[in-house]
């Protein structure tokens, strides 16, 4: 069977990510690209088998609306831009039992991407479904590898622990961070980039989000041209921006 199905699962108010898809499918309309709100996410029924040897394979049955249910084989592309949440019949639970719900559907959640393979735009880590939860510091340290410049920032658990800090025996105690505000943000979908300030910054933004095995990634950058974050979950606003996601989706499918 050939795989027929892209599927955007992102939140209601992500309308960048949903006019990416729209993008996708006026370019591939023999392909069903599929836009599913995180309300209509929560409401889903699964039915998720892991065998002795380890294979996962999944169902997915969509409330009405929103198209016939789908097999791991009718995937050709899986976009997950959304935090996983307590399913809807559980909104009135206990408060423990909707944080255990809510652990419990993330794993699912993660489990089914993983078993996708490359077919899920950014590859998943047991943190989470939309991609690698990395600190701060971890993304500067990985854009460096990748030729970028970071930003000169400084941040540490405690104030005390910066050489050449001084303050109050309060304030030594507390978080500090100097970290520069985000200004500017590239956006990279598969080989290609938005919002870079040359072919340079371009090509180390691919390779930061090759590295973090992310096909969608938007890298935040400072005043001076320095790394400040990056994030998986990457906004999409600019009609550049959505282009370039939905040009990728397209070519992927």
């Amino acid at each position: 069977m050939t795989a027929s199905v892209v599927l955007v699962v992102a939140d209601a108010a992500d309308l960048g990510a949903r006019a990416a898809a729209r993008v996708a499918a006026r370019a591939r309309p023999e392909v069903d690209v599929r836009w599913v709100p995180g309300y209509a996410w929560d409401r889903t029924r699964w039915t998720h088998r892991v065998t002795s040897t380890g294979r996962a394979s999944t169902r997915l049955t969509f409330p009405a609306g929103f198209g016939e249910p789908v097999d791991d084989d009718d995937l050709a592309l899986v976009w997950f831009r959304t935090a996983t949440s307590v399913p809807s019949a559980l909104r009135g639970a206990s408060a423990a039992d909707r944080d255990y719900a809510a652990a419990e559907t993330q794993a699912l959640a993660v489990s089914w991407l993983a078993a996708l393979g490359d077919r899920v735009v950014n590859a998943v880590t047991g943190d989470g479904p939309t991609g690698p939860a990395w600190s701060g510091a971890r993304w500067r340290a990985e854009a460096s590898t990748a030729g970028l410049r970071v930003t000169d920032g400084v941040a540490a658990t405690s104030a005390r622990l910066v050489p050449g800090w001084s303050g109050s025996a309060w304030d030594a105690r507390r978080p500090h961070d100097t970290t520069p505000e985000v200004v500017r943000r590239v956006l990279v979908a598969g080989r290609r980039a938005v919002g870079a300030s040359g072919v340079a910054e371009a090509r180390g933004c691919c390779a930061l989000a090759e590295a973090a095995r992310c096909r969608i990634l938007s890298v935040g950058f400072d005043a001076a041209g320095g790394v400040v974050d990056a994030q998986p979950l990457a906004p999409v606003i600019s009609p550049d921006e959505i282009a370039l996601a939905g040009t990728f989706l397209a070519e992927v499918a």
